[in-house]
């Protein structure tokens, strides 16, 4: 190659270390919905671990009040992108804890602070549908936004059993 002239491999390298310098290494904004609760997933009938299970929650929950007065929930998943979205009736199948609610099962949702226990939840069937416009009614625009428009998001009651 003559004197001067950039190698291919090493343009590449360059221009790889310029896009890294550029990047943000900060956490994608936007990731999780505004008052989601992060934890764990208790399946019945096990009983829930007063010490944070060594491995990353397995779920997340959003919380409101209802029209009743009693306290509904949503189930959030990760998606691909890494954001959180409102489990939809078309993946109820796809994960344990809605597959059973949808059998008729109340499963615990337990939340851990500095590795102790600090709330649980009971997660109540029969899992109920909303539409997106009633997810923004009472879970929030975040929330309805990343809900699916093609299929309704589930809802469930949720009660607090332990914790503040």
């Amino acid at each position: 190659m003559p004197r001067g002239t950039t190698h291919p491999v090493g343009a590449i390298f360059k221009v790889v270390a310029q896009w890294a310098l550029q990047t943000d290494p900060t956490p994608q904004q936007g990731v999780r919905i505004d008052g989601q609760i992060d934890g764990y997933w208790i399946e019945p009938p096990d009983e829930v671990p007063s010490i944070q299970p060594p491995y990353d929650p397995t779920g997340a929950v959003l919380v409101a009040e209802g029209h009743d007065g009693s306290h509904l929930g949503l189930s959030l998943v990760r998606r691909n992108d890494g954001t959180y979205g409102p489990v939809s009736h078309a993946a109820v199948l796809t994960y344990f804890h809605t597959t059973g609610m949808e059998d008729g099962e109340t499963w615990k949702f337990a939340v851990y602070d500095h590795g102790e226990l600090s709330a649980v939840f009971d997660c109540i069937p029969p899992l109920q549908e909303a539409s997106v416009d009633e997810v923004r009614q009472t879970f929030g625009g975040e929330a309805a936004d990343r809900a699916r428009p093609d299929y309704p998001t589930i809802v469930f009651r949720i009660n607090q059993v332990h914790g503040k």
